[in-house]
C-alpha cells in the first residue's frame, strides 16, 4: 500500500475528515476531498490517483454516472461510498458504471483496508490481461496469415468466434459479418464437400494439415494451406486455424508442372537417351527411346535399377567416381563406356551428366547417353584404311630411296670408268645431291611421323655422308652442329637439304686448301615464325671482288633457287671466312592422310 494515492469525493463534514485519517492511518496518501462531480474530473487527469472512493449523490451540475463516464478513459478503479442503502435501486443504477466495489459507513478499517486492496489488486489483474490481450491482438492482427477461430460440436463446424485483419482483407467480409458465418461460407462451392470430413478429423485427431480453397465475398477464389488445431476455450472445443494463401506457390506448381511436361515431350522426341537418376544412381527417368535400346519396360524401371547396372561391370568402378565427382560439383566431358542391355548384349556409348538442382537443393543427376556403334564402326573403318595408306606411303619412300641409291650407285659406277677429274667432280656433286634427297625419303620411312623429319638426325647423316664422299677427316676440318630440334615437312625438308648439300660441298673443296685445318659451323634455330640456317666456316673465304649474284656456278645457282623456293632469303658475310645465312618458312601444303 506504499505511495497509493487515494482521490476521495465526499461532502464536507467531519466524518469526511474521519474517513481521511483513517486512510492515512492504514497507510494510503489522501492529498485531496474533492465536494463536487465536476471538480472530480478536473482533479483525477491531474494527479492520477490510484484509486477513488467516492460518495453517491453529491451536490452540483453532473451526477455520479455522468462524471464516471468521463473519467472512466483514465483506467482508476472506483469505489462508492454509500449510507446504509434503503433503496435497493440505488445498486442497479450504479452498477452500469462497473465500480470495484461498495463500502457501506459506517466506516470500518478493516472493511476500507480490505475493500482498497481488493480493488487494487482485481485493478493490476485486470490490467495485466488487458496488456495481454492487446499483445495477442497486436500479433493476431499483423501475422502475414489469416487466423480465425470457430466452434466445433461433435465435429461439426460452428459459427466464428474471431478473424484477424489478414481474413477481412483477403476475404472482403467484415469482422460483424464473419461472427455470423461458418467456415463452410467462406469455401468454394466445389470443395464445401471436404468441409465436414476435415472437421471430423480435427475433432478426432486434434491437428490437421490440408490445402483447400477459399472463395472471397467478390467471388475470387483463393488457394490456401490450412493447419487447425483442436483447443478448449470458455469450457467449449474450439479450432484453431491458420490459412496461407498460396497462390503464388501453386502458379509457381503450376509453371513447374508446365516445364516439365516440355522438357519430357522433348526428351521423348529426341533419338538419344534421355535419363534422371536420384542421389543413389537410382533410375527415376528414361525416355521411350532408351527402353528400346536397353529393353527394359517403364515397370522394370521403376523397381528402381542402378545406373551402373546398365553398364559392363568392368566399368562400373569409373562410372561411379564420375558419378561422385559430379556430385562435388566438377564439370566433366563426355565419358566413353561400354553399356550393357537386358539380353547381354553390350556397345560403346558416350555420357553426359549434369545436376539435377531444385531450390538450391541438389537432388539427383540427369543425363544424356549416346549409342556410338555406328561412329566407332566407322572410326576402325577409318583407322584400317589410314594403317593401309600409311603401309602404302612407307612403301613409297622405301622405293623412291632404293631407286635413288640405285641412280647414286649407277653415278659410282660411272665415275670408275672417268679419267678426267672435272668430270668426276660433277658426278659426285650429283651423286650428293641424290643421296641427300634419298637420306630425306630413308628418315620417312623409318620414322613415325610420315609428314615431318627430325631435322637434328637428318644433318648429322648428311654431314658424315659428305665428309665421306669428299675424304676429308674429322679431325683435319671439324664439323660443329647447333642444330635446335626442328621438324620440317618433305616439301621444306629437301631443298633445305640440297642447300646444306651445295654450301657443305663447296666449303669441303675450296674453303681450306693445301692442307689447311679448319671448322664448318652448321647452325638451324627457330626465330619466331621462321627458320634460321647458317653455314660457316674459317677457311680462306671468298674473295672480295667476286660478286655473288653474278657466280654461274651450278652450287651457287641450285642455293640461290632452292632458297627462293622456300620463300627465303641469303646473306652472305666474308669475315673471318665465309658465312651463308639463309631464313625461311616452312612451306605449308595439304596435309598428307
Amino acid at each position: 500500500m506504499k505511495n497509493v494515492i487515494i482521490l476521495l469525493v465526499e461532502d464536507e463534514s467531519l466524518e469526511t475528515k474521519e474517513l481521511k485519517q483513517k486512510l492515512e492511518g492504514i497507510g494510503y496518501q489522501v492529498p485531496y476531498i474533492i465536494y463536487t462531480y465536476e471538480e472530480l474530473v478536473n482533479k483525477a487527469s491531474d494527479i492520477m490517483p490510484d484509486l477513488i472512493l467516492m460518495k453517491i449523490f453529491l451536490k452540483g451540475d453532473l451526477n455520479n454516472i455522468e462524471a464516471v463516464n468521463k473519467i472512466k478513459k483514465l483506467d482508476i478503479p472506483l469505489i462508492y461510498l454509500i449510507d446504509y442503502p434503503k433503496n435497493p435501486l440505488i445498486f442497479e443504477k450504479t452498477k452500469i458504471t462497473e465500480p470495484y466495489g461498495y463500502i457501506i459507513k459506517p466506516y470500518n478499517g478493516n472493511q476500507l483496508k480490505y475493500t482498497i486492496e481488493l480493488a487494487l489488486y482485481k485493478h493490476k489483474k485486470e490490467k495485466k490481461l488487458k496488456e495481454n490481450e492487446n499483445k495477442y491482438r497486436k500479433i493476431f492482427n499483423n501475422e502475414f496469415d489469416m487466423i480465425h477461430l470457430n466452434i466445433i460440436k461433435n465435429g461439426i463446424p460452428g459459427k466464428f468466434i474471431d478473424v484477424n485483419n489478414v481474413g477481412i482483407e483477403r476475404l472482403g467480409y467484415t469482422y460483424d459479418e464473419f461472427l455470423n458465418m461458418t467456415p463452410m461460407d467462406i469455401i468454394a462451392h466445389e470443395k464445401r464437400s471436404e468441409i465436414q470430413k476435415n472437421a471430423f478429423n480435427i475433432f478426432e485427431k486434434g491437428y490437421l494439415e490440408f490445402d483447400i480453397i477459399q472463395q472471397a465475398k467478390n467471388g475470387k477464389k483463393i488457394p490456401v494451406e490450412v493447419k487447425s488445431t483442436l483447443i478448449g476455450l470458455n469450457e467449449e472445443k474450439v479450432v484453431l486455424s491458420i490459412s496461407r494463401d498460396i497462390t503464388e506457390s501453386k502458379r509457381a506448381e503450376k509453371t513447374l508442372q508446365e516445364s516439365e511436361k516440355k522438357y519430357r515431350d522433348l526428351a521423348e522426341l529426341l533419338p538419344q537417351t534421355i535419363f534422371e537418376t536420384d542421389l543413389n544412381g537410382n533410375i527415376t527417368f528414361v525416355n521411350h527411346i532408351g527402353h528400346q535400346i536397353f529393353g527394359y519396360t517403364p515397370e522394370e524401371l521403376n523397381k528402381g535399377i542402378n545406373m551402373i547396372q546398365i553398364l559392363v561391370p568392368e566399368d562400373r568402378a569409373r562410372a561411379m567416381k564420375n558419378n561422385q565427382r559430379i556430385l562435388n560439383g566438377e564439370k566433366l566431358p563426355f565419358g566413353e563406356f561400354i553399356a550393357l542391355k537386358k539380353d547381354g548384349t553390350t556397345f560403346p556409348i558416350i555420357v553426359n551428366t549434369n545436376l539435377i538442382i531444385q531450390e538450391d537443393k541438389i537432388i539427383g543427376l540427369r543425363g544424356i547417353l549416346v549409342d556410338i556403334s555406328e561412329l566407332k564402326d566407322a572410326e576402325n573403318k577409318i583407322k584400317a584404311s589410314l594403317k593401309d595408306k600409311e603401309v602404302l606411303l612407307r612403301e613409297i619412300h622405301h622405293r623412291v630411296k632404293n631407286n635413288m641409291q640405285i641412280i647414286s650407285s649407277l653415278l659410282n659406277l660411272q665415275i670408275d670408268y672417268l679419267n678426267d677429274e672435272d668430270a668426276v667432280d660433277v658426278l659426285k656433286e650429283s651423286q650428293n645431291r641424290v643421296k641427300s634427297m634419298a637420306m630425306i625419303h630413308e628418315k620417312l620411312y623409318l620414322s613415325t611421323d610420315l609428314t615431318k623429319i627430325n631435322f637434328v638426325d637428318y644433318i648429322q647423316s648428311l654431314i658424315s655422308n659428305l665428309f665421306y664422299s669428299y675424304n676429308v677427316k674429322e679431325d683435319h676440318i671439324k664439323p660443329i652442329l647447333k642444330i635446335e630440334d626442328v621438324n620440317l615437312n618433305i616439301e621444306t625438308a629437301i631443298p633445305c637439304g640440297l642447300i646444306i648439300t651445295e654450301l657443305i660441298s663447296n666449303c669441303l673443296k675450296y674453303a681450306f686448301p693445301n692442307q689447311m685445318k679448319g671448322k664448318i659451323i652448321i647452325s638451324l634455330k627457330q626465330v619466331e615464325d621462321k627458320f634460321e640456317l647458317i653455314i660457316s666456316d674459317n677457311g680462306i673465304g671468298l674473295p672480295e671482288n667476286i660478286n655473288i649474284n653474278k657466280i654461274k656456278t651450278l652450287g651457287i645457282l641450285l642455293v640461290k633457287s632452292l632458297t627462293e623456293q622456300i620463300d627465303g632469303k641469303i646473306s652472305i658475310q666474308r669475315k673471318n671466312g665465309t658465312q651463308f645465312k639463309i631464313t625461311f618458312k616452312e612451306l605449308k601444303y595439304k596435309e598428307r592422310i
